[in-house]
């Protein structure tokens, strides 16, 4: 215990002279993201607690990445301890450093008393905030407030953003925050008019949009079912999560670039699964099947020839995982750019956080990143559609969190579910149905 106070006052005496006070339930914990759970039958609560929204986690990420504030936690979560605070964040992998929490006004006895999620605390958090400040923050110059709760003092008003506990912290309140810490205007967003689509985009006017193969055949009934004017494939054709054999993912492969040759209009994409299986070392993952990496290596020159990375149609992207405005930034590239790039490390799982061991950080590629990093990082007046991350059905993120532009998450075939694309309005279908 001695230890523990040591390092915490460590912390604390170094923490920078921009400071957050954070609230959790309806700022990080949001209504919309437990329906969002129970809707798709994930689990909602670990160790810690409820699941954070991934969206407000977006937002988080930004506000520290631009101010470089330190964060001091003002929820009732506090109560757990700064030291669970602190390995929730590490567990979790959210944005910032946690550095300290604010005093509790309220006695012992009644913490013991009482149900700590109902809890009405007389003082307020602002009275909290502010002892905070006095006995801690001799070194802040500024700090702001995120709390879904009016609970503040009147000085503090400046300070203060109120979130909506349904959906978080959202862009806006990023932006306000931003304004505080950092004595500059707040960023007036506009909504942008939707660009109209190229004629590529209006050359076709069916066209089916095909989740991961791995080795599937539902992809010929589709189209048979279809008869679309265009097929995109959004890449993994082989790894098999269904114990199809290794030869049978081999010629079904063969097949699709088959009826590529057949159907020079078709879009063929390249995913992680396809790059390992090429034996790029850079590409190693999970699921390798040793006689489909001998014969996607005499199929090389040609699955490379006939695949790409990116397809865009007017204002909507397609790739396997999706593009991170973060990604092209860290490596100076723009989306002109990707297609003309040829299989590199560039396209490898991205180790530079060493917690990240699902693709979960913004700066991973086009073939590994995930919605939960992408949401955050999306590239402006564009939406997009990917594959990869698998879902019960396709269906749009944006349905169900507030971001900018669409995002369809299409790796569904498993259960007969794809796109299609009518006079450029998306819509999921099933084989099944």
């Amino acid at each position: 215990m001695q230890n523990l106070r040591k390092n915490v006052i460590f912390v604390v005496n170094s923490m920078k002279s921009k400071v957050l006070f954070l609230d959790i339930d309806g700022v990080l914990n949001t209504e919309r993201q437990h329906d969002r759970c129970v809707e798709a039958g994930l689990a909602y609560v670990d160790n810690f607690g409820y699941a954070f929204d991934p969206v407000s986690v977006a937002n988080l990420k930004r506000i520290v990445k631009q101010t470089g504030a330190d964060i001091v936690i003002s929820s009732s979560w506090k109560f757990w301890g700064l030291d669970a605070m602190q390995r929730m964040w590490i567990r979790r992998d959210l944005p910032g450093k946690v550095i300290d929490v604010t005093p509790n006004n309220v006695s012992d006895e009644m913490l013991l008393s009482v149900d700590l999620e109902y809890m009405d605390i007389p003082a307020g958090k602002g009275s909290e905030i502010k002892e905070w400040l006095t006995t801690k923050g001799q070194q802040v110059t500024h700090y702001a407030i995120l709390d879904d709760l009016p609970d503040m003092l009147p000085e503090q008003q400046s300070h203060f953003v109120q979130t909506d506990p349904r959906v978080g912290i959202t862009q806006d309140d990023a932006d306000t925050i931003i304004s505080i810490l950092t004595d500059t205007p707040k960023v007036v967003r506009r909504k942008t008019k939707k660009r109209r689509g190229t004629r590529k985009e209006n050359a076709y006017k069916k066209i089916v949009v095909l989740g991961d193969i791995h080795g599937r055949t539902v992809w010929k009934d589709i189209i048979a079912k279809e008869h679309p004017d265009q097929v995109i494939f959004l890449g993994d054709y082989v790894s098999t999560h269904e114990f199809y054999p290794e030869e049978d993912q081999v010629s079904n492969l063969k097949e699709i670039l088959r009826f590529k040759d057949d159907h020079p209009e078709t879009i063929l994409l390249r995913g992680n699964h396809d790059l390992q299986h090429l034996s790029y070392d850079w590409a190693e993952c999970s699921g390798y099947f040793p006689h489909v990496a001998i014969e996607m290596e005499h199929l090389k020159d040609e699955f490379l020839a006939k695949t790409q990375w990116i397809h865009v149609m007017g204002d909507k992207i397609f790739s396997h995982a999706g593009i991170s405005s973060a990604w092209l930034e860290e490596n100076d590239l723009k989306l002109d750019d990707i297609n003309f790039l040829s299989p590199t490390k560039l396209f490898g799982f991205n180790t530079d956080d060493p917690r990240d061991l699902y693709g979960n950080s913004p700066e991973q590629p086009p073939t590994w990143i995930r919605p939960m990093a992408l949401v955050g990082v999306m590239i402006p007046d564009y939406d997009q559609v990917v594959g990869h991350t698998p879902v019960e059905h396709c269906f749009n993120v944006k349905d169900i969190a507030e971001i900018p532009n669409n995002l369809w998450i299409c790796d569904a075939l498993d259960h007969g579910s794809y796109l299609l694309i009518e006079d450029g309005v998306i819509t999921e279908k099933n084989i099944n149905e």
